[in-house]
């Protein structure tokens, strides 16, 4: 069976013309090789991937070049601050400039020269993550491959043909049903439950359960529907009591 077909952006922020350049053909053949659609924008300096990040582009990796950038630790903080799902990849001549980025929780720490194999180990194992569903709901729209952090994920509603997910850090409309939906987190992740044919909601943002209405922490009130509130009402009690029980033991 052929592999699915998905879609990354990658920026590379380098100095020299010769990594710039290494970097994108690397890209590009493992894109080919693992049937994948892999963007690439190459530039010299954080500052433009920064304006780029501003004016809303979105990157799923990025290769920075920590050595050419005055103050890399504000350069990161600024562009985690942006996106918190981005995976660096931060590169360097000094390996004593490791000490200084662990709070930034690269996906790799690269040194030049680059090496062919590390390179390729490196960009394996985040597209394995990406697509780890037991940790992530991946999805395929508008050409972008999407990972999101299930944990992340407040709620989801039908909005005619298209399901609305909204999440902490934003909200993405994709096409599809929300039946399917459901067995795709039913299968993965037990922290959804449905509670009305428009809505699945993520039990960790739910401050209130009413007949009628779910309370959730950002005060948006959810619709319960007789059809769902008695398992919601059930499904809902063990979760608290799980939480309870991992608080606190056998207290």
């Amino acid at each position: 069976m052929a592999k699915e077909t998905i879609y990354l952006r990658a920026a590379i922020c380098d100095a020299e013309k010769k990594n710039l350049n290494w970097m994108a053909e690397m890209f590009a053949r493992m894109g080919e090789q693992e049937n994948i659609k892999i963007t690439t924008d190459i530039m010299r300096l954080g500052t433009k991937l920064i304006k780029k990040m501003v004016d809303k582009e979105h990157y799923d990796i990025v290769c920075l070049c920590i050595d050419q950038e005055e103050d890399f630790r504000k350069t990161a903080e600024i562009l985690r601050g942006l996106d918190q799902e981005i995976t660096f990849f931060f590169l360097s001549k000094d390996d004593a400039k490791i000490k200084q980025i662990y709070e930034f929780c690269p996906a790799a720490y690269l040194e030049y020269p680059l090496q062919e194999d590390e390179f390729t180990k490196c960009f394996l194992r985040t597209v394995e993550r990406f697509m780890d569903r037991r940790r992530y709901l991946v999805f395929n729209f508008d050409r972008q491959t999407y990972h999101i952090r299930y944990d992340t994920i407040q709620y989801m509603e039908t909005q005619g043909h298209n399901i609305e997910i909204r999440t902490e850090g934003g909200e993405y409309r994709i096409s599809g049903k929300l039946d399917d939906i459901q067995e795709k987190l039913d299968q993965a992740c037990p922290m959804f439950i449905r509670t009305h044919k428009s809505y699945i909601v993520n039990y960790k943002y739910i401050r209130l359960v009413q007949a009628k209405v779910v309370e959730l922490m950002q005060g948006q009130q959810i619709p319960v529907s007789t059809t769902f509130r008695q398992n919601l009402k059930g499904k809902y009690c063990e979760y608290t009591q799980k939480i309870n029980w991992r608080l606190h033991g056998n207290a």
